[in-house]
């Protein structure tokens, strides 16, 4: 807790370009989005489902975020950054895989896999940075949002139920695959994938393992296998200290609720909109995060800025005394705790120009 609270100190914090723990990779370096993977997916039920408008319109929500306007992720500007629609693609292979690992049922392999494809389809622009607010708004969180999808009741997606029915699944089946151990355990595909793709962001001195080889070692649980398990956990500890709980991911999603929460009216049907909508109608909130970036407010008036904001701390390690004798005890090896600081923030200061350096160039931002 000390070491987060030292790390926000202004003295602390320098601009994206110059920040130690925050370097931008200077090429994808080997990072392979499922999409781009000819070999899957082959079942029917999945291209449909992927050229569905549903899923298509995660291809407009950023992977991380309000955070992803502050970098510039596997590269320079204008490299193509991440987004929803590469996240569910992966972990829909990634479960595709597990499936044919274990030798499931075709029946059970097509609805797990749907359900994994499917896992992130309700969620709302700028991904989980505007969440807190929309479920203390709306009572709904993405997870709530992608079972009415499924269900064919929200705002896009009306045709999601009508696909998986055409090739004999049942959607509720789907909505209660979710919840499967290999959605929401400590090791699962949501995670695998999430995590080192966020690794992309940053450049520190780790060795970076696939998804699938972290995947095949929760199965295996060789003394191998157990030790790349654990080399990824403490991937995960790395990247919500330096990246998701480090200055810029807090004050991106804390700007980001405090710029909507000053709206009068929020419309209940901008949860299904996406990033582009988003920055065409609060083209300001987009100003907001740049001016995070450059630490200096760019463009009208000065917002009210607080002193200090709460921010979400977790903490992730290894108990190496808990052995990994079944899939139970995952739980017991790997372990999380959250808690919360309250985190002093530097004064933006006052910039010398009434524009945004890049903000126009939509090249540089999807």
């Amino acid at each position: 807790m000390i070491e987060l609270v030292t790390r926000f100190e202004p003295a602390h914090i320098r601009v994206m370009d110059e920040h130690p723990d925050l370097i931008p990779l200077e090429r994808s370096d080997g990072w392979a989005d499922a999409d781009a993977d000819t070999a899957w997916p082959v079942d029917p039920v999945f291209v449909e489902l992927i050229q569905s408008d549903a899923l298509q319109r995660l291809r407009r929500i950023h992977f991380l975020g309000a955070i992803d306007f502050l970098f510039h992720p596997n590269g320079k500007p204008g490299c193509r950054r991440h987004n929803r629609f590469d996240h569910s693609l992966a972990v829909g292979r990634l479960a595709d895989q597990y499936c044919r690992w274990m030798g499931l049922a075709d029946r059970e392999r097509l609805h797990l896999v749907a359900a994994a494809l499917l896992h992130d389809i309700g969620h709302p622009p700028l991904s989980h940075s505007l969440e807190p607010l929309f479920r203390e708004r709306f009572g709904l969180g993405h997870h709530e949002i992608g079972q009415a999808v499924i269900r064919g009741e929200g705002a896009v997606g009306q045709d999601i139920p009508g696909i998986l029915r055409s090739f004999g699944l049942d959607p509720e089946r789907v909505i209660a695959l979710l919840d499967h151990d290999l959605l929401t355990g400590p090791i699962n595909v949501d995670t695998l994938d999430g995590i080192l793709r966020s690794l992309t962001y940053l450049n520190p001195p780790l060795r970076r393992p696939r998804p699938d080889q972290v995947l095949l070692a929760s199965i295996q649980r060789h003394p191998q296998d157990i030790k790349l398990i654990d080399d990824f956990w403490n991937i995960k500890r790395e990247v919500y200290k330096l990246l998701i709980n480090g200055y810029y991911g807090v004050m991106a999603d804390f700007a980001s609720i405090h710029y909507m929460s000053n709206m009068a009216v929020i419309e209940k049907d901008v949860l299904f909109w996406d990033d582009l909508r988003l920055r065409k109608y609060h083209p300001k909130l987009f100003c907001l995060l740049m001016s995070i970036r450059n630490r200096a407010w760019v463009s009208g008036d000065m917002p009210s800025w607080p002193s200090q904001i709460k921010g979400a701390l977790r903490v992730f390690h290894v108990d190496t005394s808990a052995k990994l004798t079944d899939a139970g005890s995952f739980k017991m090896r790997y372990r999380q705790e959250k808690s919360w600081l309250w985190l002093p923030v530097p004064p933006l200061r006052p910039g010398d120009r009434d524009h945004v350096d890049g903000i126009s160039e939509e090249k540089e931002l999807f």
